[in-house]
């Protein structure tokens, strides 16, 4: 595959964010791959937005749509690893079980995840990026899920390569929509996206 075969998805994060509808199920992904400048977007986006849902694993940094209760009526935020290892002050969030493998295919039976939305490392030559260093099997099982009709990805130079199984990888070529966005990750400031 060359690089000509996914130039056109290219898009802005603002674009990649316009792709979320009312009534979409979208993973976010684990720990430092939840693409927290996507979420801005989002935010940004609230009141045109309603009944989206969220789901993710271990949010190691704080947002607004995790924190601010006035976003609710516009997104569920649902967390699959306990509140004990999540920020203070996660109001918004909804946490279930930990979970894993052949445990998140039920998850995204049980609430119909339709879409993916997640931070990946650079592309090799070949459009192939991973999917980062950390809690990159639950993204990966939530990327073979057959119900997934909408792949967002934001490239940030700053996520590690990580993963060595083939599924932790994605092919540029299957997503929708490709954002860029280079951000150091291991800040654990609160993070205040625009206001509605």
């Amino acid at each position: 595959m060359s690089y000509i075969d996914y130039q056109k998805k290219f898009v802005t994060l603002t674009k990649a964010a316009e792709a979320v509808q009312s009534g979409d199920v979208i993973w976010i992904g684990s720990t430092l791959s939840i693409p927290i400048t996507f979420l801005d977007r989002l935010a940004a986006r609230a009141d045109a937005l309603k009944n989206v849902t969220l789901i993710g694993s271990m949010f190691v940094r704080s947002h607004v749509l995790f924190t601010d209760l006035r976003y609710q009526d516009s997104f569920k935020v649902i967390s699959i690893v306990g509140r004990q290892m999540m920020p203070k002050a996660m109001a918004n969030v909804q946490f279930i079980y930990n979970a894993g493998g052949s445990v998140i295919e039920n998850i995204c039976m049980k609430y119909g995840i339709n879409a993916l939305a997640v931070e990946v490392c650079p592309t090799d030559t070949n459009g192939i990026c991973g999917f980062g260093a950390f809690g990159t099997h639950m993204t990966s099982y939530v990327n073979s899920y057959e119900g997934i009709k909408k792949r967002i990805v934001i490239i940030n130079d700053f996520q590690p390569e990580g993963g060595k199984d083939e599924r932790d990888f994605v092919d540029l070529s299957s997503c929708d929509f490709i954002a860029i966005s280079h951000h150091k990750l291991f800040s654990t400031d609160e993070h205040d996206a625009p206001q509605p």
